[in-house]
């Protein structure tokens, strides 16, 4: 079966050529951000960025009803009455929060899931270009800005997709087990795990997801998913139209259209559809891993009526895998126009939702499928003739 370094570009396009000052040497950068991660690390402990950078933090970060928890967990103090955005299974992975002062752990969310999605961005891009126009992409900075956890969740599934590749289902199990903690960004992985018969991935996914539920029980009880629940009873009626320039999906460029919530779901779940049939297509049929990662991350984007701005840092994945197929067989034909839109999107998007009062970021998110898509067919086609030419032969 051919690997991905056969696949040609279009007659039109050009080969990049990279230098060796330009690939990024996974070992040494895990070292950098190793090293980064024990002076950030002394730092916080020594309370000296919570001095320096303090005003910094925004009034009310996405992380701040769950360190609220996990601090009353450890200190014994009642449990805060919060806003459950996500299932209470996150506070999992917030619970060591709790053992720091707030300022220190907002720093160390940050910056540790900060680390942790430009190594996973270096590992697949190989590229200092690359990684430098993904990490300033505004994207990232509305994570850094709003104290989001679009970093994390990356980082989450790029770490999981890198791991089949490597035949570590087990491991590859556990992160999307983790992604639990927002299922709305995990709806293609079990469809791509099918596809691929991926049988140990799929039941680690579901021990840990399962053992993600029972312990929030145990530590909060079953009301907290209760309150979460009546919070997503109030999204599914309606997406406040003051966030409509900051949810790029075709849920909410129906209902800035004009439409009622009923059309605009269904213009939802028909976009949903393709998208995982389009993912059944691609991972079931033999392809380069990086082209069923980037489409099968592209094409979250697409699926959840609730995707935020922050959650964008998936688009990185995707642009950091193209660049690693770029470097190998030359760009196609506007891959490198889409790839500096989709690095500004959020401010295209955005700025046209203020002008027009209208959401259209979808549209550019779909088109980057596409042009994924070309590739897939690209590669299917050079896989079909080199069948041919070994039968014949």
């Amino acid at each position: 079966m051919p690997s991905v370094e056969m696949i040609k570009s279009e007659p039109a396009a050009k080969k990049i050529v990279i230098g060796n000052n330009d690939r990024v040497d996974s070992k040494k950068l895990l070292l950098y951000l190793s090293l980064s991660t024990l002076m950030l690390g002394i730092l916080i402990y020594s309370g000296l960025v919570s001095t320096l950078f303090i005003n910094l933090i925004p009034s009310h970060p996405d992380i701040l009803d769950w360190w609220l928890i996990s601090d009353a967990y450890w200190t014994g103090k009642p449990t805060p009455n919060v806003v459950f955005n996500y299932p209470p299974s996150f506070l999992i992975l917030n619970l060591p929060l709790g053992l720091l002062d707030f300022p220190a752990a907002y720093f160390t969310f940050i910056f540790g899931t900060l680390f942790a999605y430009i190594g996973i961005i270096g590992y697949i891009s190989k590229s200092k270009l690359g990684l430098i126009l993904i990490i300033i992409s505004v994207a990232s900075l509305f994570n850094v800005l709003y104290g989001q956890n679009g970093f994390l969740t990356a980082a989450l599934a790029g770490a999981a997709l890198i791991s089949p590749e490597h035949r570590r289902q087990v491991i590859a199990g556990i992160l999307i087990g983790l992604l639990s903690i927002k299922p709305h960004l995990g709806l293609l992985f079990p469809i791509a795990l099918l596809a691929t018969k991926a049988w140990r991935a799929i039941i680690v996914a579901f021990i840990t997801s399962s053992i993600l539920f029972i312990s929030s029980i145990v530590l909060i009880g079953m009301n907290s998913y209760h309150d979460w629940f009546q919070k997503m009873n109030g999204l599914i009626h309606e997406i406040p139209s003051g966030l409509w320039g900051h949810v790029p999906t075709t849920f909410t460029f129906m209902q800035s259209a004009g439409s009622s919530i009923e059309i605009a779901y269904t213009g939802q779940i028909i976009v949903t559809i393709l998208a995982m049939a389009c993912i059944w297509k691609v991972w079931s049929h033999p392809s380069s891993w990086a082209i069923r990662s980037s489409i099968l991350t592209t094409a979250t984007c697409l699926t959840s009526p609730y995707l935020m701005t922050v959650d964008l840092t998936w688009l990185g994945l995707s642009l950091a895998w193209l660049i690693s197929m770029a470097q190998k067989t030359g760009w196609t034909n506007g891959e490198r126009i889409i790839f500096f839109l989709i690095s500004a999107l959020p401010f295209l998007f955005i700025s046209f939702a203020i002008i027009f009062t209208i959401q259209v970021g979808q549209f550019i998110i779909a088109l980057l499928l596409l042009v994924l898509l070309r590739r897939y067919k690209i590669f299917e086609n050079i896989s079909s003739q080199n069948s041919h030419f070994i039968e014949a032969k």
